[in-house]
């Protein structure tokens, strides 16, 4: 799955979410939980063995018809990548600031 140059803002900023990444979202907003750990709940949910890498392999690659979006999620599942968190700006105010 390695891959060099690769950057998942090339695809990122022009492909359509695939259904699968919407319920990602959806798990993230609604339970409040990083990347990561909405990829742990949807395997588990599918009874993946997640010790197994080609069987969560398998499973991304069934949900995704994109094979570089196979790899950055494998890659923010396995810390290679940084896990992100989805969360609201209020207020106009800036991203990061404080109260």
């Amino acid at each position: 799955m390695a891959r060099t140059g690769f950057d998942p803002n090339d695809w990122m900023s022009t492909s359509t979410p695939a259904p699968y990444e919407e319920t990602l979202i959806e798990t993230m907003w609604e339970y409040r939980v990083s990347l990561a750990e909405a990829i742990y709940m949807e395997l588990q949910g599918y009874n993946v063995d997640t010790s197994n890498v080609y069987d969560v392999v398998d499973f991304l690659e069934e949900r995704l018809e994109n094979l570089d979006k196979v790899q950055y999620y494998m890659q923010v599942y396995t810390g290679q990548q940084p896990d992100v968190i989805l969360r609201r700006v209020d207020d106009g105010r800036r991203p990061g600031a404080e109260d």
